[in-house]
């Protein structure tokens, strides 16, 4: 996060950081506004219970964990961030992903058999 931001920084953006509370000190460390989401449901000290908890955890247990908390902090998100910020955090992925993909379709290829391929446009 601290690195995309910085980066986004030196392009002209201004950036700010909808995250939970115990991210805010980094966040600020690394030049970036900080607007705290999610202080009811994660005070300042959780995150490193649930890494703790986390690191406890391991195969289908573990990537169940995983998905909660992603499927929480998504919800969070969704809830609390402001709509303006969201829909911009979407269309500067949109816009990423059909450079991406752009890119990756000037690149020829070669088949299995040999034969050269070339996605299209």
């Amino acid at each position: 996060m601290a690195a995309w931001g910085a980066h986004l920084q030196k392009r002209g953006h201004r950036v700010i950081a909808f995250q939970v509370p115990d991210i805010g000190i980094a966040a600020q460390r690394a030049g970036l506004e900080f607007c705290a989401i999610g202080e009811k449901q994660y005070p300042l000290g959780t995150l490193a219970k649930l890494d703790k908890k986390f690191g406890h955890s391991s195969g289908v247990a573990g990537v169940s964990y995983a998905l909660k908390r992603s499927s929480q902090y998504c919800q969070i998100a969704l809830e609390e961030a402001p709509a303006d910020g969201l829909r911009r955090a979407c269309d500067i992925l949109e816009s990423a992903f059909h450079t991406k993909r752009a890119r990756i379709s000037r690149f020829a290829a070669t088949s299995p058999s040999g034969e050269s391929i070339r996605a299209r446009d």
